[in-house]
C-alpha cells in the first residue's frame, strides 16, 4: 500500500502558528534532521540525551515523576541557570554583575518559603518590557530570580539569582519564559539548604551529573540550546519514558495533529531497540503514514543515521497503540 503522507516534513509543508501544540518547528535545513536518543547505564543509574526536545515538552516527564507522592512526599525542583556557571575554572559568577561567588556566599543564603498563593516578593512594580528581554541595565539576559519578579511566580526559596526551589507548576510557567535558556533542573525529596545548592553547582561545573552531589536527588534534567536535553535517574523507566515522550512528539509533529491525538511507546519497546546499541535515532524520510497506521523506520546505528533504518515500530491509529515487529 503507498502511504498517503511519508513525509510531512518536505520543504513543501508550511511551519504550524501554534507552537503550543507541535514540538518540532522545522525549517528547510533542518526538515530531514533526525529525532535521536542516547541511553547509558551510570554509576548513579541511567541517563538519557534526547534531541531535539524543549524543556516543556519534557517536563510531560518530570509530571510523571512529581507524581509518585506515595513514594516521595517532600518533592520539590532545584532550577539553576546553567549560563552562570564557568566550567574552566569553577567559579560562580553573577551574569548581571560579574560577583564571586565569595561575594555571593551571603546572599546565597535560603531566604523565607513563599507559600503558593503568594508570588515572590518585588521591591519595585514589574518592568513594562517583556519577561524574556535583557536587563536594560545590564544588557545580559534577566536571572531567574529576576524572572519570578516580573511575572509574579510563586517561589518556596531562593538562592541568590541563579537558583530557585520551585514546584512542578511554577516550573512550568518559569519555563515558557526562558524557552532556550541553558537550565538545570534536579528532582529533590526533601528539604533544601544553601550547602546542598553549591555541592550540586560545584559537581555541574565539574561537567558530573547532580546526582554524584545530592543522594535524595530522584532526577536530573540538563537543557542545552534549548532542544537538546539530558536526563539522569536512578531508574531505568524513567529515562525510557522520555524517548517514549520524544516519539509521541515526533508522531504529532510530522502528522500536524497536537500531542495529546497520540500515544507513547511502551518503555518495553524502547528499551529492546535501545540495548540493541543504546542509541536510536528516526527521520521522516523513513516514516510511512497510511491510512489506519503509521510505520516508524528506526536506526540503531551509533555515532549519527548514515545508513537504513535496522528496525520499526507501528503505530496504529485507530486504537492509539506501537506494536513492535518482533
Amino acid at each position: 500500500m503507498k502511504p498517503i503522507n511519508s513525509n510531512s516534513f518536505d520543504d513543501r509543508n508550511r511551519d504550524v502558528d501554534d507552537d503550543r501544540q507541535y514540538t518540532f518547528r522545522r525549517d528547510d535545513t533542518a526538515a530531514n534532521a533526525p529525532c535521536q536518543a542516547a541511553l547509558v547505564e551510570t554509576e548513579h543509574g541511567w541517563s538519557i540525551k534526547v534531541s531535539p526536545m524543549r524543556i516543556f515538552d519534557a517536563l510531560r516527564v518530570w509530571r510523571h515523576l512529581t507524581g509518585h507522592q506515595e513514594e516521595h512526599s517532600q518533592l520539590r525542583t532545584l532550577v539553576i541557570d546553567g549560563t552562570g556557571l564557568s566550567p574552566i575554572t569553577g567559579e560562580l559568577r553573577n551574569v548581571r554583575c560579574g560577583a564571586t561567588d565569595e561575594i555571593e556566599e551571603s546572599r546565597g543564603r535560603a531566604e523565607p518559603i513563599v507559600p503558593r498563593s503568594h508570588p515572590l516578593p518585588s521591591s519595585s512594580a514589574p518592568p513594562k518590557f517583556p519577561p524574556s528581554s535583557p536587563s536594560p541595565v545590564s544588557g545580559q539576559e534577566p536571572s531567574l530570580k529576576e524572572l519570578a519578579e516580573r511575572n509574579q511566580l510563586p517561589v518556596e526559596e531562593v538562592f541568590g539569582d541563579r537558583a530557585l526551589l520551585l514546584d512542578e507548576l511554577t516550573l512550568r510557567e518559569l519555563a515558557t519564559f526562558c524557552p532556550r535558556r541553558s537550565l538545570h533542573c534536579i528532582l529533590i525529596d526533601g528539604p533544601v539548604e544553601t550547602g546542598d545548592v553549591r555541592a550540586i553547582q560545584r559537581m555541574i561545573e565539574a561537567r558530573q551529573s547532580p546526582l554524584a552531589a545530592e543522594l535524595r536527588a530522584v532526577a536530573a534534567l540538563k537543557v542545552c540550546d534549548g532542544e537538546v536535553l539530558t536526563l539522569d535517574t536512578r531508574k531505568k523507566a524513567d529515562a525510557l519514558r522520555l524517548a517514549s515522550e520524544m516519539l509521541r512528539q515526533y508522531l504529532a509533529s510530522i502528522g500536524r495533529r497536537p500531542v495529546t491525538d497520540f500515544s507513547g511507546p511502551e518503555t518495553w519497546q524502547l528499551d529492546r531497540l535501545l540495548g540493541v546499541s543504546g542509541s536510536i535515532s528516526v527521520r521522516p524520510r523513513e516514516t510511512d503514514w497510511y491510512s489506519n497506521s503509521v510505520d516508524v523506520g528506526i536506526s540503531t546505528e551509533i555515532g549519527g543515521h548514515t545508513r537504513p533504518a535496522d528496525c520499526s515500530l507501528i503505530y496504529d491509529l485507530p486504537s492509539g497503540t506501537w506494536h513492535d515487529e518482533e
